[in-house]
């Protein structure tokens, strides 16, 4: 019971986290950005869903660590 709570709690926040998101930037953040037929990212940028919500769920230490423009370094 007690990891059910624990994983229900896990859920809430990432919603909620999707959620502060979405208030900012009027949309939901896009799910991946994948690299196009030369390697290259659209805006520079490699990143997905989970990432963009780092900021969100307290982890803007990880989010400024983050290699966006190379994602073997991550």
């Amino acid at each position: 019971a007690a990891n059910r709570i624990k994983c229900q709690n896990n859920l809430k926040q990432i919603a909620l986290a999707a959620h502060n998101y979405h208030d900012q930037f009027g949309a939901f953040p896009i799910g991946v950005t994948l690299a196009d037929a030369a390697g290259r990212f659209p805006n520079g940028r490699f990143t997905d869903y989970f990432v963009e919500l780092l900021p969100y769920l307290e982890q803007q230490n990880v989010y400024d660590r983050w290699d966006f423009a190379n994602p073997y370094n991550n």
